[in-house]
């Protein structure tokens, strides 16, 4: 198995993550039904979907990738954007958009949160644990060839 620590981490929030979008975030007082994030917000949805998506392809590219600089260079974004939208989603919880009074925060924003968070931590772990995935083959030893005679 090629998967380390940190990228079962950012694909499992990042998972979470999605699931978390699709829940109630917001009950605003008076209405039965709750808002989720895709109908709450109007910048930070994009980012939650953006930072979904590069979860699971830190996941991904570390399985399928042959070399370090993809899965890198794509960590280094993943743990940038999403510290910036777990940033975001906590402003968010701690500032419900609409007035604070007339607008209550559901579960789902506390997860999403959270989720937010396991993917920061996962793409940094990843980015950070710079032992070898394990089922790269060792490098080729150089072959051995004979002296040759003088004249």
């Amino acid at each position: 198995m090629r998967l380390r620590l940190g990228e079962l981490v950012a694909g499992a929030g990042a998972l979470v993550l999605l699931i978390a979008t699709f829940l109630d975030w917001y009950t605003p007082s008076g209405r039965g039904e709750g808002l989720s994030a895709w109908s709450a917000f109007t910048i930070v949805d994009l980012l939650l979907g953006l930072v979904i998506v590069l979860g699971l392809a830190v996941l991904a590219f570390q399985r399928v990738g042959r070399g370090p600089a993809l899965p890198v260079a794509l960590e280094v974004v993943t743990t940038t954007l999403a510290l910036a939208t777990t940033l975001l989603v906590l402003y968010r919880i701690l500032n419900q958009p609409g007035p604070n009074d007339a607008i209550g925060v559901s579960a789902g924003a506390y997860l999403g949160l959270l989720a937010a968070a396991a993917v920061f931590y996962g793409s940094w772990k990843a980015l950070s644990d710079e032992r070898p995935r394990p089922a790269d083959p060792p490098p080729p030893e150089a072959a051995r060839r004979p002296t040759p005679p003088r004249s």
